[in-house]
């Protein structure tokens, strides 16, 4: 009953023993259908795979960064600098709800819709979600209003470090997979030395980036271990000793 009514919903339900997404082109947008189970209940999403994930053309732009940057260089053509250009209370409404709703998007993919292996929107939207950081640190008329969104920018380059770190060990290129990580963490951890521990005195302890790094490093040497038993079943004996030689080199502790 239920996937009867999705299919005559939405035209389409996964059948038995297929994958449970499918990408459709609409127009000028690919979607990615999924079919997920949120809270034991299955739950349809579609989601678009680029532009805004709420589908909407801000000001008639494909996202309010590209109003953003719109702005500034009109404001710079007219004064010949941007210097002096401010953001409103209605843009730092509107940063946020952007920064939000790709927030949502990226977890989604890495999270409910990880067979899909997404992964490169995953890391588009966290370079999307620094970018507009990037508008906020120069325009704001508020640092306090920048820094409530700077401060999570380790958690936004956690989601990219995965999304990269399974990008590149789906492509079997497990050296650059570890490269990728190692980078990564060295730049949480020297975004962590720049800042005070107060400064993080409201943020949840899991995503604080100590904590961050440690998730990481754990994730590392999972995947790296998955991928060792994988192929050591498919009798690919070299790279399961290249696998073993990059476990036995991953020291959590050195932190480039």
């Amino acid at each position: 009953m239920e996937h009867k009514a999705i299919r005559d919903l939405f035209g389409w339900v996964p059948s038995r023993g297929k994958p449970n997404y499918r990408k459709v082109t609409a127009g000028h947008t690919e979607y990615l259908q999924i079919l997920v189970s949120f809270d034991g209940f299955p739950t349809y999403a579609c989601i678009p795979l680029r532009g805004r994930p709420d589908m909407s053309n801000p000001h008639g732009h494909e996202t309010f960064l590209d109003f953003l940057r719109a702005r500034v260089e009109a404001y710079t053509r007219s004064k010949g600098t941007d210097e002096g250009f401010q953001l409103s209370e209605a843009d730092l409404a509107e940063i946020r709800d952007e920064i939000l709703d790709f927030y949502r998007r990226r977890r989604f993919l890495l999270e409910a819709a990880t067979p899909a292996r997404e992964f490169e929107v995953v890391v588009r939207d966290g370079d999307h979600a620094l970018k507009l950081m990037e508008m906020l640190d120069r325009y704001s008329p508020d640092s306090d209003q920048a820094w409530t969104h700077r401060k999570y920018e380790p958690y936004i380059k956690c989601h990219m470090i995965q999304a990269r770190l399974l990008q590149l060990l789906d492509a079997g290129d497990y050296r650059a997979a570890v490269t990728a990580a190692r980078e990564g963490i060295a730049a949480i951890a020297e975004f962590d030395r720049g800042h005070e521990a107060w400064e993080y005195s409201e943020m949840d302890e899991s995503i604080h980036p100590r904590s961050l790094i440690g998730h990481l490093e754990e994730m590392v040497v999972k995947l790296l271990g998955e991928a060792q038993q994988q192929a050591v079943e498919k009798e690919s004996y070299e790279s399961a000793a290249l696998i073993r030689d990059l476990l036995t080199g991953f020291d959590p502790n050195d932190r480039l």
